[in-house]
């Protein structure tokens, strides 16, 4: 390998370590963080060079120089660091070295991505390529080294001071590394964990975690522990972690025992020395804690922590003494007065004066808020003058008042009903841009009141829809929309700009993100174009990170709604789902469940662009845990719903990765490779016991064939398939798998039996030396039997030539497909059969059917029907069939397209002389004529009316035509249908006119008139023959008469002739100049008229 300058590579960066070792290491000084011992200042010109070098494709060495070059790089400057972040592909490769087996390449890769999350852009795309869960599986590794440790932590740390990745890092399991990392023996690492807790602390939606996960105790314990060293710096990013969990450290006083419950009293007290914590005690009911400890029976040891307890009561009571009394009445005070100014009998200046002066009263104290909140009629009127638009100085202080009150649980649900939501609606739907003010404070108002289960339901069922795309058109106004009715807020440019303040938008889409938490709210806001506006949002220049941040967010709840799936993809997106850290630790070759790792895997969701998205859906497959990998194959099945898609995940190598999932609990050796083309159904069932059935991992099995089953909808996947030997894999499923295995890998088969001419292209990928075939072997993990399995690739090539049809049967599919066939539910069967009748269609196939008892299956196929729950009647004749319960529509659907689909595997069977005797000597034709009797569409008869036909041929005369009673059934029950239907009233006048001469012909042929006849009428033929009458030409409108004049024949049908309307088209004929008035007035003297 060499470099630009034509050097080896490892010599030249040697050269560049010592040139750096006489230079300065200021850069590392001046971030106050140890700088690695590797070269610093090396030229720009070789920051992409080295970048390039951390390629998988490079030897462990180069990716290890390569990284720790870069690293020392990125200590010159935040320009440096922008540069190296820009670099496309570089962060990605650096979180893939977090896996090296070296602490020198680990901790260099951790190195710099801690420098690179000091940005903002950068950090975010740190964490949406898995680098949170990369570096949390470093923590959780054993024997981590300490360096290695102190970096990933840090790395962490910086990554949590954006929301969105300080929610990551919790919901991956990082918590529990990071805590752990308090206790470390090096100093920078303490600091480290202690400021990253600090930093999650600060998101509200992650505190309780926190306390759960018994962070508090920790925390007092870095500071009141007096027999350890700790710096003050630690200790002071614990008290800052502690003033954001006041709640749970006054629980402790309660909970915690002996040392631990002093040191939370003493921590207690130092924090009421603050005023700036003070409020938070009583708020958190520190007050009710203390004096229940001070009650307690004195004890000579719980003397420090009574003192503890004491500095406590006497801060806060100094806290209260400051406080202005309230009054005894609070009505008759100035709050009082106040109120009663905003009467809708009062000027509209007082109203305003007092909706002002209740807005600075409020927003200084909990107690004021709770003054206003008490008095009776308040919250109504303010909802009322909030809607006052020519006093947008009323309105907002209105606004400001109602957004207060709705920070605190008890009155956020009166606020609800006083009209705020309407009120805060109408503001950003009619007069939003008149009054910013206005529009921030009703914003604001939104996100507190949706910040509540109860009232965010409300919000939904009241306002969901209008509220929702009000929002949405407040960040993207109908000027920057191109409206499409499919996608009506798609945005026509990738520039981002800003109708509204960054501050605003963000508010918006907390708004929308506590409302998507709620399952009934992801329909209103997805239908108003939230996910298409959110990736555009994405995808646009220019966009801060934290608004990128909130946005993730709202996808990520709105992805957890399947139905929802469609639009991620039309815009773009991607939904992988979230799982632990702990899973991206191992890519094992086959699957192994830890009994270390948590049981089950909250589906929670990570949205990504397309092009991540599908690397990592990939990616998990490998994973060694069988519950993300089940999850990675669920998630593809989800979004392969178009031949883009399909054709994209096969691309990223999805296909033989999924094939190898077939057989999950199989050994590695023996689930791919050469032998894979022609013995895997001979000799592979000692190994598949374990793999697809139940006692391996069938979930796996069966969401690998699910995730096969859509993605060989496309041809070229297909085609893929049969290269990577899924034809074989799906086959032994079949075998071995349970009824969801089997079921899910006749689907994946079903489609692969369409096109039979694809598998030449399969052909070359089984030739002596092909490079696609020994590309499936590394796929498979095979790499130190390549050299003697590409020598034995002939043997392979033989087996690949085989058509997919002719591998099914070599495979053993066919007993399974047929067990299907017969005890499947409908649509089972009718998946089966179709498969069945593509491999019979050559005659090997065929007699491989009948040897696998596939006539006694089809028998119990056709025997099928759906009784009448109420009468019981069946429809048909009465062949001891089998009865399927339930009498709706669908159920009659369902079946009759299987029974469909076999009257085809019968006609298919029937066509080889070989296998036709079979048929003839079952009860197949009886059954196939019962089914011509049933009411289905004419035209899906007509695969019976074939498979009739075939069966009556005859080897020894084979121009002998049907039998009567058959041909007679044919004509009665599916072309005389057909013909009826391309008659009615609305089709065209030249189909209609072509349909009748065809009627005529067919009724007079056969030598059964009367039967023909009788079928014409009984399928409402006599209403088409009339209607023709009157409007067609002259040899349709005879043959119409002639018709009509044959029915005649029977008195049953008069009445209806002349409710159809018959006696007025026969009269206008009679006396008009047409050659056929002798015959309309034949037909009317037998009318009684």
């Amino acid at each position: 390998m060499v470099c630009p300058c034509q050097h080896p590579f490892s010599t030249c960066l040697d050269a560049l370590i010592l040139l750096r070792a006489s230079a300065s290491s200021r850069s590392a000084q001046s971030q106050g963080q140890a700088a690695p011992s590797q070269p610093a200042d090396l030229e720009d010109g070789y920051t992409a060079y080295f970048a390039s070098m951390l390629g998988t494709n490079n030897s462990a060495q180069d990716r290890e120089d390569a990284a720790s070059a870069l690293w020392q790089q990125s200590f010159e400057s935040t320009e440096k660091l922008e540069r190296i972040g820009e670099i496309p592909g570089c962060i990605s490769l650096l979180i893939s070295l977090l896996k090296a087996d070296t602490a020198r390449g680990a901790a260099s890769a951790a190195g710099l991505l801690r420098n690179l999350a000091q940005i903002d852009t950068l950090r975010e795309e740190i964490a949406w390529a898995g680098g949170v869960e990369g570096l949390v599986g470093l923590l959780e590794r054993r024997g981590t080294p300490a360096l290695v440790r102190e970096q990933a932590v840090g790395a962490l740390e910086r990554l949590s001071r954006g929301r969105h990745e300080a929610e990551t890092i919790v919901a991956v399991g990082g918590l529990g590394p990071s805590l752990a990392s308090l206790d470390s023996a090096m100093e920078e690492e303490r600091l480290a964990a202690a400021r990253l807790v600090a930093n999650l602390a600060s998101v509200a939606a992650v505190r309780e975690k926190i306390e759960e996960a018994g962070a508090v105790p920790k925390l007092v314990k870095l500071l009141t522990n007096a027999e350890t060293e700790y710096s003050q710096a630690v200790r002071q990013e614990a008290g800052a972690a502690l003033n954001q969990l006041v709640g749970p450290l006054v629980n402790l006083l309660d909970t915690a025992q002996g040392g631990e419950r002093v040191a939370a009293a003493a921590v207690l007290a130092d924090m009421a020395r603050d005023r700036h914590q003070k409020g938070a005690l009583v708020a958190a009911g520190a007050v009710d804690k203390v004096l229940a400890v001070l009650m307690e029976e004195e004890s000579a040891e719980d003397d420090e922590m009574r003192d503890a307890a004491r500095q406590v009561v006497d801060e806060l009571r100094l806290l209260a003494a400051e406080q202005p009394a309230r009054p005894r009445n609070i009505e008759e005070g100035y709050v009082g007065l106040f109120v009663r100014m905003l009467g809708l009998d009062r000027p509209m200046a007082e109203r305003e004066e007092a909706a002002v002066a209740l807005w600075h009263h409020v927003v200084q104290s909990r107690e004021n808020l709770e003054e206003v909140g008490q008095l009776p009629g308040a919250l109504p009127l303010l909802g009322q003058l909030m809607r006052e638009r020519d006093r947008p100085a009323a309105a907002e202080a209105a606004a400001g008042v109602l957004r207060a009150l709705s920070t605190v649980d008890e009155y956020r649900f009166r606020v609800f009903e006083a009209g705020a939501v309407e009120a805060a609606l109408g503001v950003l739907q009619q007069w939003s841009h008149e009054a910013p003010e206005v529009r921030r404070q009703a914003l604001g108002l939104l996100h507190n009141l949706s910040a509540g289960r109860r009232e965010g339901l409300q919000i939904i069922a009241s306002q969901g829809a209008e509220l929702c795309t009000a929002l949405l058109r407040l960040c993207f106004p109908p000027d920057e929309l191109a409206f499409d009715p499919a996608n009506p807020f798609a945005l026509t440019s990738t520039d981002w700009r800003r109708p509204i303040t960054d501050d605003e938008i963000g508010t918006v889409l907390g708004v929308l993100s506590n409302l998507a938490a709620n399952d009934a709210a992801r329909g209103p806001i997805a239908s108003a174009g939230a996910i298409a506006c959110l990736a555009q949002l994405l995808a646009s220049d220019g966009v801060p990170a934290v608004l990128r941040g909130k946005a993730k967010a709202v996808l990520a709840e709105l992805a957890k709604q399947p139905v929802l799936k469609d639009q991620f993809t039309a815009a773009g997106l991607v939904p992988v789902p979230l799982i632990k850290a702990r899973y991206f630790s191992t890519v094992a070759q086959g699957l192994t469940k830890s009994a270390s790792a948590p049981a089950g895997i909250a589906r929670q969701y990570k949205v990504m662009p397309r092009g991540e998205g599908v690397a990592r859906l990939v990616l998990m497959l490998g994973l060694a845990d069988p519950e993300a990998v089940s999850a990675a194959a669920e998630a593809m099945r989800d979004w392969a719903d178009s031949d883009e898609n399909r054709n994209e995940l096969s691309k990223a190598g999805a296909v033989p990765m999924l094939v190898r999932l077939l057989a999950s609990g199989e050994p590695s050796g023996q689930s791919e490779g050469s032998e894979q083309s022609g013995d895997r159904g001979q000799g592979q069932d000692g190994a598949g016991q374990s793999a697809g059935g139940e006692r391996g991992y069938p979930e796996v099995a069966r969401a690998a064939a699910e995730a096969l089953s859509v993605l060989c909808a496309s041809t070229e996947v297909r085609r893929k398939v049969e290269k990577s030997a899924g034809v074989e894999g799906l086959a032994w499923l079949l075998k071995t798998g349970g009824r969801a295995q089997r079921s899910a890998a006749a689907k994946a088969l079903f489609w692969l039996m369409q096109d039979e001419d694809e598998s030449s292209a399969a052909e070359e990928a089984g030739r002596p030396g092909s490079i696609e075939g020994l590309i499936d072997l590394i796929v498979a993990g095979k790499e130190a039997e390549s050299t003697a399995n590409a020598e034995g690739q002939g043997e392979a090539g033989k087996a690949a030539r085989l058509g997919r049809r002719e591998k099914l049967v070599a495979a053993g599919g066919l007993p399974s497909l047929v067990e299907i066939l017969g005890e499947g539910t409908p649509e089972e069967s009718e998946v089966a059969a179709s498969i069945l009748s593509r491999v019979s269609a050559e005659e090997k196939g065929a007699a491989a059917a009948v040897e696998a008892q596939v006539v006694p299956a089809l028998e119990r196929l056709l025997s099928r029907r759906v009784v009448d729950a109420d009468d019981g009647i069946n429809e048909g004749p009465s062949l001891g069939l089998e009865e399927l319960s339930g009498d709706d529509v669908v159920a009659r659907n369902r079946l009759w397209a299987a029974q469909v689909a076999g009257a085809r595997l019968a006609a298919s069977l029937a066509s080889h002389d070989s296998t036709r005797g079979a048929l003839q000597a079952a009860d197949v034709h009886s059954l196939l004529s019962g089914l011509l009797l049933l009411d289905a569409p004419p035209e899906e008869k007509e695969a019976v009316s074939e498979a009739l036909l075939a069966l009556e041929q005859r080897d020894d005369a084979p121009t002998v035509g049907p039998s009567r009673d058959t041909e007679r059934e044919i004509v009665q029950h599916v072309e005389i249908p057909r013909l009826l239907a391309m008659l009615e009233a609305g089709a065209p006048l030249a189909q209609r006119e072509a349909a009748v001469q065809e009627l005529l012909y067919v009724v007079k042929a056969g030598g059964e008139q009367e039967a023909h006849l009788a079928a014409v009428a009984s399928g409402g033929g006599i209403f088409s023959l009339v209607d023709l009458a009157k409007e067609g030409g002259d040899k349709s409108v005879r043959a119409a008469l002639t018709l009509l004049d044959m029915l005649t024949l029977d008195e049953d049908n008069h009445l209806v002739m002349l409710e159809a309307g018959a006696e007025e088209v026969l009269v206008r004929i009679a006396r008009g100049e047409s050659e056929d008035w002798k015959l309309a007035m034949r037909v009317l003297r037998r009318l009684p008229v």
